[in-house]
């Protein structure tokens, strides 16, 4: 059973014309956005000098210089993110500078917070990686405002006329698909994907690294879930039932990965779509509610079974499957032994979300001429693993700051974009990566506007990878900014050439 254009449910629940309430909605949201985030991001340039200039004039303990940083970071952003959402509801799937001003709030001001306001032992366990003192953490802060200020000022005047137009020819081709069917498409090619390909090397049963390629296949399920919580009230009977039963199993499966990010990903995928269905804040802010709760709950069962996994493969996690790991996770809430179980730490989710220490650790080795070297493996973003299977591993940064720091090689270490940018090239890297990141995600809104504007929910993917961008500030440029950019216009080229007239 299909869904008719017509039936397609609108933010605020009402039946009009799409194309009439995006075009009134655009006009609306312009000046908001432009008025709020040009200001607001060159407000946050002016935070990081200033912070910069001062870290040098602190001591090793003056933690409180970072909280009028931090506070003012996050109310400009809060104020920006809230104002825009009640100018344009719709944005929610096409502004990825919102999603950008997000997760910088989260992870460059809420989380250094962690040193100032936080639990004394948390704040310790996030040191016990790597020490940084206040001037170091307000000196991190600062290159972090700055980073954000330029991307975000990038993205705000950015214009992309001809990609526009490409986006909108291929929208209008794609937009007669019935959502109902593109979800049981996307559906079935996700749930392949990973079951067959990524979820057996993430468990490490095999050793066949999935192509990139792939990886994107298996995040169809997320795209998935925005479209069945979306149609959910207006699709066909069985579709609300199959949204639900998939929300639920990619919890269960994450949690079993012992991965906090795949189930609050699943979570606020299912929330998003419900909330761009109805078009109430109230129903975005109890999925982000949700979402850090089964977060902070979610902690202590994935320590548990890192640590479990970790002894038993003798310093590495070892092979396990989910049945296995079902079984470590009832151990958990038993109260089964386990070689490695830890005392809870109070506030140890605070420390997850504070990069500052891997942040030292970065720029400490640039400083010494020991740095990443993510340009050597630049040109490769363009070669598909299927056609070379030599093709070096693209998230090897990572890995490759733990074993600086710790001599071994058992997990990837992030420190965020725009540190990133230091750690490849200085000054002139945290440059080249916030506008180019400034520039990804004006490209990815531009493709969102014409795919949501036109109802084409089969290009959907393009729209979950602008939003998935847009939070992954605290990752790598390479392979979470330049890499997927790469993909998208590969997918939108190709949507366009087989769109229909």
């Amino acid at each position: 059973m299909s869904v008719p254009r017509s039936s397609v449910i609108p933010p605020h629940g009402g039946r009009a014309s799409i194309n009439a309430r995006a075009s009134n909605e655009e006009a609306r949201r312009r000046p908001v956005f432009r008025r709020l985030g040009a200001p607001i991001f060159a407000a946050h340039l002016f935070l990081g000098v200033l912070a910069l200039t001062s870290a040098p004039l602190l001591g090793r303990d003056d933690w409180w210089w970072l909280a009028p940083f931090c506070i003012a970071s996050l109310s400009m952003l809060g104020y920006l993110v809230v104002r825009s959402l009640r100018s344009d509801s719709a944005g929610i799937l096409y502004e990825t500078g919102l999603f950008l001003s997000i997760s910088c709030g989260v992870y460059y001001a809420f989380g250094p917070m962690l040193f100032v306001i936080g639990p004394a032992e948390a704040a310790d366990y996030a040191q016990s990686w790597y020490r940084v003192d206040a001037s170091e953490s307000v000196r991190l802060t600062g290159l972090n405002f700055i980073g954000l200020g330029m991307a975000g000022i990038t993205y705000v005047y950015a214009r992309l006329p001809s990609l526009a137009r490409i986006s909108e020819a291929a929208a209008r081709g794609w937009g007669r698909v019935a959502p109902a069917r593109v979800f049981v498409v996307f559906l079935v090619i996700g749930l392949i994907a990973k079951y067959f390909f990524v979820l057996p090397f993430e468990l490490r049963l095999t050793d066949n690294m999935p192509p990139g390629v792939v990886r994107q296949l298996a995040r169809l399920l997320t795209v998935a879930l925005i479209i069945g919580w979306t149609y959910r009230d207006s699709g066909p009977r069985w579709l609300s039932g199959l949204a639900a039963l998939l929300l639920v199993s990619e919890v269960v499966v994450g949690l079993l990965m012992f991965n906090k990010t795949e189930v609050l990903v699943s979570i606020l995928a299912a929330g998003l779509g419900h909330y761009f269905a109805r078009g109430r804040i109230r129903k975005l802010l109890v999925a982000a509610l949700a979402g850090m709760i089964v977060y902070v709950l979610a902690g202590p069962v994935v320590t548990f079974g890192r640590n479990e996994l970790t002894f038993r493969g003798g310093g590495a996690p070892a092979p396990a499957a989910l049945a296995e790991r079902f079984s470590i996770a009832g151990a958990y809430f038993t109260g089964g032994e386990s070689h490695l179980r830890q005392r809870e730490i109070s506030g140890s989710w605070w420390s997850r979300l504070n990069y500052l220490p891997a942040q030292q650790s970065a720029v400490h080795f640039y400083e010494q001429g020991r740095g990443s070297n993510d340009f050597r493996r630049l040109m490769w973003i363009f070669v598909p693993r299927l056609l070379f299977p030599g093709k070096p591993e693209m998230t090897g940064a990572g890995v490759d700051l733990t074993e600086k720091v710790t001599g071994t090689r058992h997990s990837s270490t992030g420190v965020g974009v725009f540190v990133d940018g230091y750690y490849i090239l200085g000054w002139l890297g945290v440059l080249l990566v916030s506008v180019t990141y400034g520039l990804s995600l004006r490209a990815y809104s531009t493709i969102a506007r014409a795919v949501v504007r036109n109802r084409a929910v089969v290009m959907y993917p393009l729209v979950f990878m602008g939003l998935y961008v847009g939070l992954r500030a605290d990752g790598w440029w390479l392979t979470d900014v330049a890499g997927p950019m790469v993909l998208a216009l590969v997918l939108l080229v190709m949507f366009r050439v087989f769109s229909r007239p």
